[in-house]
C-alpha cells in the first residue's frame, strides 16, 4: 500500500466526517444518527491489503479518529479520549481479515456487508470500552444500550453510503498499489 496515498484518503473522510456527516445526520427519539464516512475505508483496506498492512491502518483510523473527537463529560467539560476507536478499529480490522476469503472483493454489495460486520466489531469495542469508563469518569447521557442501538443505526447508514463509497475506492485500487488480480510465477 503507498501510505501518501492512505494518508491523504484519510485526511479526506475525516473531513466528510467533520463536515458532511454532520449534514446527513438524523435525528432519532434516543439521539443522533449520522455515516461513519472512515468505515468504508476500513473495509477496503481490510479486503485489499496484507494483514500486516490491515492491523496498521486501522489502528492508525482509529487514532485519527480518537483524536477528532470530543466526548462530553458529566461536569460539562469535553474530553478526548485516546483509545477507544483505536482498539475497535483493530478488531474490525482483525474480523475483516477472518471473512474476507469468503467475499467477492469488488461488488458494492459486499462492501456493505463487511461494513456491516466490522461496524458492529468497532462499536462493539467503543461502547464496551466506555461503559467501563463511566464506572470512574463518568460521561454525559451516555447509556450503553441506548448508544449501542444508535451506533447500530449509524452501522447501517454507513453500509448504505460506503457501497457507495465503494465504488470510487475500487476504481482507485491501483492508485493505492493494491493489485485485483494474483499472478502466480511458471516454473
Amino acid at each position: 500500500m503507498k501510505w501518501p496515498i492512505f494518508a491523504i484518503a484519510v485526511y479526506v473522510l475525516v473531513a466528510l466526517q467533520v463536515s458532511l456527516a454532520s449534514a446527513m445526520r438524523f435525528e432519532t427519539a434516543g439521539g443522533v444518527v449520522e455515516p461513519m464516512f472512515m468505515l468504508a475505508l476500513l473495509v477496503f483496506v481490510g479486503l485489499s491489503a496484507t494483514p500486516r498492512v490491515v492491523v496498521v491502518a486501522a489502528v492508525v483510523m482509529g487514532v485519527v479518529l480518537d483524536a477528532t473527537m470530543v466526548w462530553p463529560m458529566a461536569d460539562g467539560r469535553g474530553m478526548t479520549v485516546l483509545g477507544p476507536f483505536a482498539l475497535g478499529y483493530l478488531a474490525g480490522g482483525v474480523a475483516l481479515l477472518q471473512i474476507r476469503p469468503m467475499v467477492f472483493r469488488q461488488h458494492p454489495l459486499a462492501y456493505a456487508v463487511m461494513i456491516l460486520f466490522a461496524g458492529f466489531a468497532v462499536q462493539l469495542v467503543v461502547v464496551g470500552l466506555f461503559s467501563v469508563r463511566i464506572w470512574y469518569d463518568p460521561m454525559a447521557d451516555f447509556a450503553p444500550a441506548s448508544q449501542l442501538f444508535l451506533r447500530t443505526l449509524s452501522v447501517f447508514y454507513s453500509a448504505v453510503v460506503g457501497a457507495l463509497l465503494s465504488v470510487p475506492l475500487v476504481a482507485a485500487s491501483s492508485v493505492f498499489g493494491f493489485t485485483t488480480t494474483k499472478v502466480g510465477r511458471r516454473r
